[in-house]
């Protein structure tokens, strides 16, 4: 048995053109792409006052119970170049891990820097391995650290363009393919 990690696929994650249109469509300042469960909504509930946008499935429409976050869901989900529209055009990307993925790490940590986003995720063990804290990504553990890196990052959009500038050069190295390399040669 071997361990192969999440990466990002090129062809669906990737720098993308953005327009004014894509700006005005795609632009906030904090963004969550995913579907819903309650960790979720726990986390992003933390977050009423923000300019906070959701892009994921209907389960945010059915599911949701809090109202802020309700008003957040943008009613659909994106993916490929769309997801990379809307990772550029937003200030800060959410991170934030499933139960089944705590101390590990999720399709979106290679995802997000992949399409060129500054990424806040949750902190793991796992993804301080992959990316330095504080120099290539953000992280939080609590509801009022999140709350403080979300005002710190807002502050400063010349950091946060360095750090996804860094990121995104270092997930060019974790891609799909790559991995089945890695397995071809067992």
């Amino acid at each position: 048995v071997e361990y192969l990690p999440f990466a990002c696929d090129p062809d669906l994650h990737h720098l993308t053109a953005l327009t004014e249109e894509n700006r005005r469509a795609y632009a906030s300042d904090v963004v969550f792409v995913g579907n819903w469960d309650e960790e979720r909504e726990k986390w992003l509930a933390e977050l009423e006052g923000y300019n906070l946008a959701i892009w994921g499935a209907n389960y945010w429409g059915k599911r949701c119970k809090n109202k802020f976050l309700k008003s957040c869901w943008k009613g659909r989900t994106v993916i490929g170049s769309e997801m990379a529209k809307v990772c550029l055009s937003s200030k800060i990307n959410l991170n934030i891990l499933r139960l089944q993925n705590k101390g590990s790490h999720n399709m979106r940590t290679f995802e997000i820097p992949a399409c060129g986003g500054f990424m806040l995720t949750e902190r793991s063990e796992e993804i301080i391995e992959f990316f330095e804290e504080g120099k290539e990504i953000a992280c939080f553990s609590t509801p009022e650290e999140l709350r403080e890196k979300i005002d710190y990052y807002l502050a400063h959009p010349e950091l946060r363009r360095k750090m996804a500038g860094r990121t995104y050069q270092k997930v060019q190295q974790e891609t799909y393919f790559k991995r089945v390399q890695q397995i071809d040669r067992k």
